[in-house]
C-alpha cells in the first residue's frame, strides 16, 4: 500500500476503477470538501483523505 496525492493517484488506480474514483471526488466537492490524498494497495483505492475547502 502507498499513499498518493489525490492529483497522482490516477496514475496508480486500475483504469476500472476510474470512474469510482471521480465519483468520490465529486462526492467530496457536492459537500464542500475535497480529497487531497488517496492511499492505494494493488491498483485499488482503499482510503480517501478529506478535509473541508478552505475559502
Amino acid at each position: 500500500m502507498a499513499t498518493f496525492d489525490a492529483l497522482d493517484a490516477p496514475k496508480h488506480i486500475k483504469p476500472e476503477l476510474m470512474p469510482e474514483f471521480r465519483k468520490a471526488l465529486a462526492d467530496a466537492e457536492a459537500q464542500g470538501q475535497e480529497v487531497y490524498s488517496v492511499i492505494i494497495g494493488k491498483g485499488v483505492p482503499l482510503m480517501y483523505s478529506v478535509r473541508d475547502k478552505t475559502p
